[in-house]
C-alpha cells in the first residue's frame, strides 16, 4: 500500500540558473525553444527573440510559464543546449523522488490548479515562475506507487484517445456530408422525384429556366462598360443538367459588377460608422458581432452601405477561404464592409439563398481556389472577373426554392449528428479530466478504479453506476417484456421506476441501485440513507405501490444474516435488523415506529457485475432475442442492444422536466415501454444495413451510379441513427410491397429495385437512389437468413 506525504516541488526540481541577453555571445550559435504545445511536444525554431533568454541543457524538464497547466511541460530530449524565453523555466529533477511522467499528469490536474488557487499570490493567472512553482506544497506518494498511478492513467487514457480519433473521423464525416449535400443539391440530385410530379412548362419562369433567364435579362440593365461575359464552352460545364435547367455565368444574373469595399483606418472607440471584419463571412453565415468602428462619415448614398439579401465574397483570404461568402442578414444601411470582400446583388426574382448555395458547393469552392493568385501566397486573391465568370446551374424558380427546402432538412440532420459529437467530445474531455483527478487525489492505490470500458461509439464508462443502472433497467425489461404492458422511467422518481402500464398504469415500482465491490452492511445503509428515501414514496398515493427496492450487485449483511438470494422481502429479515431499519426511519421521516410498514420492502440481487455488466445484459437480450427470432444474426443483436441501450441512456440523462411534470411529459421525455423496445427490435429485424461493399457486389455500378448510391448509403446511416420516423415507414411500405410482389427467378436485383420503386408512392425527400439502397438491403439480409 503506498504511502503519501507532503513535500514541497522544490525538494525534487532545482531550477537551471542563468539569464541572458538575445545577442550575449555565450548563447548566439544555439537554437532556440519556439514553443511547447498542450501535448508536450517542443518545437524547435532558429529565428531569433529580442527577450531575455534562458539556456535549457538536454535532459532538462522545462515548462510553460503561461500553459503548464494546459499541458506544455516536457523533457527536452536534443543533443545540443537551446536557448527558451523567460517566459520558460528548466529544471533538473531528481528522479529518485519523482516519476516524470507522473508530475507531468500532476500539473494537468485539477489538484494542482487547486493548489496554485490556495497558495500562489493570483493563483492560475498570473505566469508561473519559479518562485511561484517550487515552493508549492503538493501530496506525493513514494515511487512505487507514482509508477503504478501513471501505468493505470496511461492505459485509460489510451482507451479516450481512441474515442477522440473515432470522434475526429466523424467529424470529417459530418464536413463531408454537407459538401456532398450543397453538390447534389446544384446538379438537381436532390429534387429528382420533385421534377417527376412538376415537369417543365415552357415559358413559365416557375418550370423552365430558359424563361426565368429570359426575364432576368429584361430586368437587367445596359451597361456598355461592363464587359462581355465569354460564351460557356462544353468543356468547361462540369456536370449534365437536367432537363429545364440553364448554364449561366454569375455577372448575368448580378444588378452591377461585383465591388470591392472600402478599408479605412479603424479607431478603438465608439462611431457612427460600422464596418465589418473578414470574419464576419468567413464561416459562410453571416455574423453581426465582427465588425470595427471608423471615424469617417461615409454618405448614405455610397454603394459600401450593405443591404439585406447583398451576398459578400472573400475576395482574399488564405486558400481554403478565399471565395468563401454569407448573405448579409442585417438591416440595411447599418454596416460598411471592407476592401478584402466584395458584394454582388442579384436580379430579382432569383433566390440569394440558392445561389449562396451554389457558390458554397464543392465544385465552385474549386473554381475560386484554382482562379486564387497573388504574390503573397498566404492571402492569395480572386478578382472581379473571376467571380463574373462563375458557372451557375440555374433551376427554375420553383424548383430553387424546392433545393432550399430539401438542403435545410438534410442540414438540420447534420447539425444533429454534429451536436451528438460535440456531446461525445466534451465526454471525451471529462474522462480525461477525470481519470487524472481520480488517481491524483492522494486515493489508496489498491482502491483505485479499475481501467475503465470506453465504448467507441458512446463515450461510456463502463464501470459507472449510472451506466449500471440502464444495464440493470434492459435486464428488467426483458424479465418483464412477455407478460406486462411495462414502462420503465429512468432516473426521475428515483433511479429507475416501474409502471405495470405505459398507458393507464395502475400499480408501480420504484428502485434505487448501489454497487459495491465487498458486502454492503446495514451500517452504511442507515448511513446513506436509502431505506427512507425509498419509504417516501408511500407519500404519494396515485398508485397502489408494489414494491419499494434496494437493488445490489452484491450480498447485503444484515447483523449475522446475509442477503445472497435473488430477491428478499424485508419479512424475511431477522427482528434486530428490522428494529434498527425502523427506528432510523422513524428519526428521519418524523413518525413513529409503530406507523411504519416495511411490507413493500425488498432486496434484489442482481446478477450483473461492475466488470461485466454490458457483456451479460448483450448475452441475456442475444438469448431473449434467439428465442424469438430464430435466424437472428449477431451483428442484429448487437445493433438492437446498442440501440436500447441508447434510448434509456438519453432518457436517464434528460434532465429539463420539472419536478411536477404530467404523466404524458414523463413518459415522453424520461420512459421506455414495451412497445419502444419492441419497435427499436422491429426496426433492425427489417434492416440490418451491410456494407456497401457488399452492395457494390449485388450490382455493377457505373462510376457515377456508384457515386449517386454511396451518398445515398450515407444518408441512410444517418437516419438510421436517428431512429428517423420518415425511414421507419418507409421501411415498412417497401417490405409488404416486396412480400407481395417477390423477385422472379430469372430477375436481376436492380430491375427487381425499379419494379418496386413504381408501385410504392414516391416522397420527395427520399429519391429513387435512397429507395434502391434500403430494396437491396432487405433482399441481402432475405438472402443471407435463408
Amino acid at each position: 500500500m503506498g504511502k503519501w506525504k507532503n513535500v514541497r516541488i522544490g525538494e525534487f526540481l532545482t531550477e537551471r540558473q542563468g539569464r541572458y541577453k538575445p545577442d550575449d555571445n555565450a548563447i548566439v550559435t544555439y537554437k532556440r525553444l519556439d514553443k511547447i504545445d498542450f501535448s508536450g511536444t517542443i518545437h524547435i525554431s532558429e529565428k531569433p527573440s529580442k527577450t531575455d533568454m534562458i539556456i535549457v541543457q538536454p535532459g532538462d524538464l522545462v515548462i510553460s510559464g503561461t500553459n503548464v497547466a494546459k499541458g506544455a511541460i516536457a523533457v527536452y530530449q536534443g543533443v545540443e543546449p537551446v536557448t527558451a524565453t523567460i517566459h520558460y523555466s528548466s529544471y533538473i529533477f531528481d528522479d529518485s523522488v519523482v516519476d516524470l511522467e507522473y508530475f507531468k499528469y500532476f500539473v494537468k490536474s485539477p489538484t494542482f490548479i487547486e493548489t496554485l488557487k490556495k497558495q500562489a499570490k493570483g493563483g492560475i493567472k498570473t505566469e508561473i515562475k519559479p518562485k511561484v512553482f517550487l515552493p508549492l506544497e503538493i501530496s506525493l506518494p513514494d515511487l512505487p506507487t507514482q509508477k503504478q498511478i501513471v501505468k493505470r492513467i496511461s492505459v485509460n487514457l489510451k482507451r479516450v484517445n481512441e474515442l477522440a480519433k473515432e470522434i475526429e473521423t466523424q467529424k470529417g464525416y459530418a464536413k463531408q456530408l454537407r459538401r456532398n449535400i450543397l453538390q447534389d443539391a446544384i446538379e438537381g440530385k436532390l429534387t429528382a422525384d420533385w421534377r417527376k410530379e412538376h415537369p417543365v412548362q415552357k415559358g413559365n419562369p416557375d418550370y423552365d429556366a430558359e424563361a426565368l433567364f429570359e426575364s432576368i435579362q429584361k430586368e437587367r440593365k445596359v451597361d456598355k462598360k461592363r464587359k462581355a461575359l465569354p460564351p460557356i464552352l462544353d468543356a468547361e460545364k462540369p456536370f449534365e443538367l437536367p432537363t429545364g435547367w440553364k448554364w449561366m455565368r454569375l455577372g448575368e444574373i448580378i444588378k452591377e459588377v461585383p465591388r470591392n469595399g472600402y478599408s479605412p483606418k479603424a479607431v478603438d472607440f465608439e462611431t457612427n460608422t460600422k464596418t465589418l471584419k473578414l470574419g464576419a463571412v468567413t464561416s459562410g453565415v453571416f455574423d453581426s458581432s465582427q465588425y470595427k468602428y471608423i471615424n469617417e462619415e461615409i454618405p448614405k448614398e455610397s454603394y459600401c452601405w450593405l443591404k439585406n439579401g447583398d451576398i459578400l465574397i472573400e475576395r482574399s483570404n488564405s486558400l481554403e477561404y478565399v471565395g468563401i461568402c454569407a448573405i448579409y442578414t442585417g438591416k440595411d444601411n447599418d454596416f460598411i464592409y471592407p476592401d478584402l470582400l466584395m458584394k454582388i446583388q442579384l436580379i430579382e426574382p432569383i433566390s440569394s439563398i440558392y445561389i449562396h448555395t451554389v457558390l458554397m458547393a464543392p465544385f465552385n469552392r474549386q473554381y475560386f481556389m484554382s482562379n486564387a493568385k497573388g504574390s503573397q501566397k498566404t492571402m492569395p486573391k480572386i478578382n472581379q472577373e473571376c467571380v463574373s465568370n462563375t458557372l451557375i446551374p440555374l433551376p427554375p424558380l420553383a424548383e430553387q426554392q424546392q433545393i432550399i427546402t430539401s438542403v435545410s432538412t438534410m442540414f438540420n440532420k447534420v447539425s444533429e449528428i454534429e451536436r451528438q459529437i460535440q456531446e461525445r467530445e466534451i465526454l471525451s474531455e471529462k474522462l480525461s479530466f477525470g481519470i487524472i483527478k481520480e488517481n491524483l487525489e492522494g486515493t489508496e492505490v489498491d482502491n483505485m478504479a479499475e481501467p475503465i470500458d470506453i465504448d467507441v461509439q458512446s463515450g461510456s464508462r463502463s464501470y459507472n453506476r449510472l451506466d449500471m443502472q440502464v444495464t440493470q433497467a434492459l435486464h428488467m425489461a426483458i424479465e418483464l417484456f412477455d407478460n406486462v404492458n411495462f414502462l420503465l422511467v429512468m432516473d426521475y422518481y428515483d433511479d429507475i421506476t416501474i409502471f405495470d402500464d405505459s398507458d393507464n398504469p395502475q400499480s408501480v415500482s420504484y428502485y434505487q441501485m448501489k454497487t459495491s465491490n465487498d458486502t454492503i452492511t446495514v451500517a452504511t445503509i442507515l448511513r446513506e440513507e436509502w431505506l427512507p428515501k425509498l419509504y417516501a414514496h408511500l407519500n404519494n398515493p396515485t398508485y397502489l405501490i408494489k414494491n419499494l427496492g434496494l437493488i445490489t450487485n452484491c450480498p447485503i449483511k444484515f447483523d449475522s444474516q446475509i442477503l445472497r438470494e435473488e430477491e428478499t422481502p424485508f419479512s424475511k429479515i431477522n427482528e434486530q435488523t428490522v428494529a434498527k431499519i425502523k427506528e432510523d426511519i422513524s428519526k428521519k421521516m418524523g413518525i413513529t415506529v409503530s406507523e411504519i410498514n416495511l411490507s413493500k420492502f425488498i432486496h434484489v440481487r442482481t446478477t450483473l457485475t461492475i466488470e461485466r455488466h454490458r457483456d451479460i445484459a448483450e448475452q441475456e437480450l442475444g438469448n431473449f432475442l434467439l428465442k424469438k427470432y430464430p435466424k437472428i444474426t449477431l451483428e442484429a443483436t448487437k445493433t438492437i442492444f446498442q440501440s436500447i441501450i441508447d434510448m434509456l441512456t438519453k432518457r436517464q440523462e434528460y434532465e429539463l422536466l420539472p419536478k411536477d411534470s404530467d404523466f404524458t411529459s414523463i413518459r415522453a421525455k424520461k420512459g421506455i415501454s414495451r412497445e419502444d423496445m419492441n419497435r427499436a427490435i422491429k426496426m433492425t429485424m427489417l434492416i440490418a444495413l451491410p456494407e456497401f461493399q457488399t452492395i457494390e457486389k449485388m450490382i455493377d455500378f457505373q462510376e457515377e451510379e456508384r457515386n449517386k448510391a454511396s451518398y445515398e448509403y450515407t444518408r441512410i446511416l444517418v437516419d438510421l441513427q436517428k431512429r428517423d420516423e420518415g425511414i421507419y415507414s418507409l421501411l415498412l411500405k417497401l417490405q409488404n410491397k416486396m412480400n407481395e410482389n417477390p423477385m422472379s427467378e430469372n430477375e436481376e436485383y436492380e430491375d427487381y429495385a425499379k419494379r418496386i420503386i413504381d408501385i410504392v408512392p414516391r416522397n420527395p425527400i427520399y429519391n429513387d437512389w435512397y429507395r434502391k439502397i434500403l430494396i437491396f438491403s432487405i433482399l441481402y439480409n432475405s438472402w443471407k437468413d435463408n
